[in-house]
């Protein structure tokens, strides 16, 4: 199923409109399950060029512009979308695309039970405020940075079929669409409807917007803050053998003013090894062979989306890889993929992809449980990738 491009000019009709929001391509649900609480949902392919055009040319007719500039109610429409079953999502960087269909898991109890102390509740209840109060692991797995966020939408419009979709669209400061929801059952058509009279903009004229390239999350390309002959690597080399958790990884790179590629390149002996282009398409067919879940990260500054499943369907559509099952599309332009990093950090294996320009692409880990805690044919996979030439790269011992 190839993305299609569409085209969209400042003005445009309803029938583009819903172009860009669903293609004709996509399957949509039975009309069997048409009434059903829960009707399963199959994966659209979504467009996401010239979709600030097309939405805003619709404002008072099939768009509504919504209040969700940064932490104002964007985590509050996010909250809310909770409550509407069954939903498809989308989002994607310049170079890789995420699409899951599913009913996004809420806030356990553990966060959200009253501990007796009113301050530590309150502040609780923020944290889980700017989670949205949800989106943790299950088939709908974000991370949300809302202080990227700036602009959002209410559509409402027949698809290609004539069947009625019901979408938020969520753009950064730029335009540039950064999340994609989709109502992908009938029985909470009603509480959308509320959704969006509950934060309905009073001004629906269209949002002034920031030149390209100024937006907080907006790609720029990658440079390495500290030149390589100023980094303390003793010191460097031993706060990266401390690590136990990867998070504290983004620490470090603060601490040492680090680029993310020049910290792998200046990594501890053995903990880094450069991989080939190729091994990208090498580990996709490796873990289908394999029926190995992983989980796969798309990030474009503003959204996290997490894949994490077995792959099974996987195929080459020109520039992209594909990964297809009913529920879920994963989609990396492999063309622009210029070369990839095998990572190891406190016992955990990963592996990043980056373009020419030293933008990360997508980040890939294995999955791992209570049972298979060091998940060791992920890790077995990872070290048989190919790796770059050898005056390039290290490889793990």
């Amino acid at each position: 199923m190839p993305l299609k491009k569409i085209s969209a000019h400042r003005h445009v009709g309803s029938g583009l409109l819903a172009a860009v929001l669903v293609l004709s391509a996509c399957s949509s649900l039975p009309p069997q399950h048409r009434n059903a609480t829960q009707a399963p949902a199959t994966v659209a392919t979504t467009v996401t060029a010239g979709s600030w055009d097309a939405v805003v040319a619709q404002l008072g007719q099939t768009a509504t512009r919504l209040r969700a500039n940064g932490m104002e109610a964007a985590p509050d429409i996010m909250t809310a979308v909770l409550d509407l079953g069954q939903i498809r999502v989308s989002s994607s960087n310049e170079n890789a695309q995420i699409t899951r269909v599913g009913i996004p898991n809420r806030m356990s109890g553990r966060w959200t039970e009253p501990s007796g102390d009113a301050e530590k509740d309150r502040q609780q209840r923020e944290r889980n405020r700017a989670n949205a109060n949800g989106y943790f692991e299950g088939p709908i797995d974000l991370r949300l940075r809302f202080t990227e966020w700036a602009h959002a939408f209410a559509v409402v419009a027949p698809d290609s079929h004539g069947r009625v979709r019901r979408s938020l669209l969520f753009f950064n400061a730029e335009g540039r669409e950064i999340l994609r929801l989709t109502l992908a059952n009938t029985a909470h058509e009603a509480a959308f409807d509320q959704l969006v009279m509950q934060f309905r903009s009073d001004d629906q004229s269209a949002p002034p917007l920031q030149p390209a390239g100024t937006a907080a999350g907006a790609a720029t390309p990658a440079a390495a803050p500290t030149p390589d002959a100023a980094i303390d690597l003793a010191a460097y080399h031993a706060a990266w053998n401390q690590i136990t958790d990867v998070h504290q990884f983004n620490r470090i790179l603060r601490d040492f003013k680090l680029g993310r590629e020049q910290a792998l390149r200046l990594a501890p002996p053995g903990k880094t090894r450069e991989l080939a282009p190729e091994s990208l398409q090498a580990l996709f067919d490796g873990a289908a062979a394999r029926g190995l879940p992983i989980m796969v990260f798309v990030s474009n500054g503003a959204v996290t989306q997490i894949h994490g499943d077995p792959v099974h369907d996987v195929r080459r559509v020109g520039d992209w890889l594909e990964v297809e099952d009913p529920t879920s599309l994963l989609r990396v332009r492999i063309a622009r993929v210029a070369h990839g990093w095998q990572i190891e950090r406190g016992g955990i294996y990963s592996v990043d992809y980056y373009d020419a320009d030293g933008q990360l692409v997508t980040s890939l880990f294995g999955v791992r449980s209570s049972a298979h805690p060091v998940p060791t044919e992920w890790i077995d996979l990872v070290k048989s990738l190919p790796g770059a030439d050898d005056h390039a790269g290290r490889r793990l011992n």
